[in-house]
């Protein structure tokens, strides 16, 4: 079996200075999740990319369904007609991934800055059962 990793993105709901202020503006939506990306990648020469996994996450917030916005659209092409046609439950989306990473990974990197990143891995975890294979790290952010 060829070595691989899973390298994945996911964006989150964002209002344009909503990163600046960790999402605790008055105004700023909740960082719901919206779509996880991810391809897995060859650990071998010449390091080839493999499948590609796309999901779009119907976003729910405190308040119920949330729609994207105007500025989160221009960002990242995902609009609100997309979200109706594509968008899954959240623990429909952490499922179909853990599926396509199978055993392919076993390190996931976190931040403060990703929004609810840390929250979502950490249900992810929970719902897998936390399995001792997976090493999940945080990045550190200091002011300058």
């Amino acid at each position: 079996m060829t070595a691989h990793a899973i390298v994945f993105d996911c964006e989150h709901l964002t209002e344009e200075t909503s990163p600046s202020r960790f999402w605790c503006g008055p105004d700023d939506p909740d960082p719901l999740l919206v779509q996880i990306g991810a391809v897995r990648l060859s650990l071998e020469p010449p390091f080839a990319l493999g499948q590609t996994f796309d999901r779009i996450v119907r976003p729910v917030g405190r308040h119920g369904p949330v729609a994207p916005s105007a500025f989160f659209t221009r960002l990242t092409g995902i609009d609100a007609d997309r979200v109706a046609a594509e968008g899954v439950p959240l623990a429909a989306a952490l499922s179909d991934f853990a599926a396509f990473a199978g055993e392919g990974g076993g390190m996931i990197d976190s931040s403060p800055m990703y929004g609810s990143s840390q929250a979502t891995i950490g249900y992810a975890l929970d719902r897998l059962g936390h399995p001792p294979a997976v090493f999940s790290a945080d990045k550190v952010w200091t002011g300058s």
